[in-house]
């Protein structure tokens, strides 16, 4: 047939479930975030061939096994960075919708992503209008995040933040035709010309900073499967640790040289670091206590020089969940 689905009818929709592998229902609302691109996970499965036979000299059929059990469905969406979606972000990697959203010292993996387990800080996600026929929207289950990157910089998008989440679900997506209220979100977006850049490595320097990066990873496998319909998963679970690397680039000048006079980038000290919004109080602080610097480079494409500076954020000796040894905090309203 000749019919088509025109991509600028589809809306990126996220709603949190009150249940790990139960999917919000048609008639739902749903939360219409400032989304700006995504990538949408097709229904499918790798085929496996198991080993061939000695003395033949091509595959057979019967070696052929598409795995359905082993498949976790990935996506990205980047929407532009506001106290909604900020928060967005925060509870799909590590759990904490609210402000003061902090990554603590103790953070552990919670026990509670197991099919059926009364948990919210998973989401369902709904693309619209996105089918190959009649059944339009594609409905994702129990989606958390693998990765997220918070980012903004002076020459691009106006120096707006954006957040980009690196999604997962072991859930099959189902195409569904779905009915839903949307809450569309309107709050102002973070400037990155609002910000006041404060290192501390001993005495604390403001430094003009042009762009900002914050890259947060971790692996989350699914567990095996309980069922052989939809091969629905027992549970997702976190393997290794959570890393948290980022970026800022900034003005050479005479506060960068005194950081670079302390010794930070070279004796195994760490510094404070401090992102305020000094338009407004309260509106938005991004506070790490413990990075350490790595090798910074000169930027020398163009009008000035600048300096890129690579650093890894850690956590305090505590091992507890005060926000003084947390990897990261960050306060945000309005």
């Amino acid at each position: 047939m000749a019919s088509f689905k025109s991509t600028q009818a589809t809306q990126c929709l996220i709603a949190d479930e009150a249940a790990f592998g139960t999917a919000i229902a048609s008639g739902g609302t749903w939360n219409e975030y400032p989304v700006t691109s995504f990538t949408m996970p097709e229904l499918s499965a790798p085929v496996e061939y198991s080993a061939p036979r000695v003395g033949r000299g091509v595959n057979y059929v019967m070696q052929g096994h598409h795995r359905p059990d082993q498949k976790v469905y990935t996506f990205d969406i980047t929407m532009k960075g506001n106290t909604e979606t900020f928060l967005r972000g925060c509870a799909s990697f590590f759990e904490d919708a609210s402000s003061v959203a902090t990554l603590p010292a103790n953070y552990a993996f919670p026990t509670t992503y197991v099919h059926g387990g009364s948990v919210t800080t998973q989401c369902s996600v709904l693309f619209t209008e996105v089918g190959a026929d009649a059944t339009s929207d594609l409905l994702l289950t129990s989606c958390v995040a693998t990765g997220m990157s918070w980012a903004c910089d002076i020459g691009s998008e106006g120096g707006e933040w954006t957040v980009t989440l690196n999604m997962m679900t072991a859930y099959q997506p189902t195409y569904v035709n779905y009915s839903q209220t949307n809450t569309v979100n309107t709050t102002a977006i973070k400037n990155i010309k609002d910000l006041t850049c404060t290192l501390n490595s001993g005495s604390a320097e403001t430094l003009v900073m042009t762009s900002f990066n914050l890259d947060f990873s971790r692996t989350v496998e699914r567990v095996h499967y309980s069922e052989s319909s939809t091969y629905r998963p027992y549970g997702y679970a976190m393997t290794g640790v959570i890393d948290v690397t980022g970026s800022l680039t900034c003005k050479r000048d005479e506060e960068l040289e005194d950081v670079l006079g302390t010794g930070r980038f070279s004796n195994s000290t760490v510094c404070d670091l401090q992102l305020v919004d000094s338009s407004t109080a309260g509106n938005f602080t991004l506070d790490m206590d413990r990075i350490f610097l790595n090798e910074p480079s000169i930027d020398n494409g163009g009008a000035f020089y600048q300096s890129v500076i690579p650093f890894t954020a850690v956590a305090g000796v505590n091992y507890d969940a005060t926000v003084d040894d947390a990897v990261v905090n960050l306060t945000i309203a309005n």
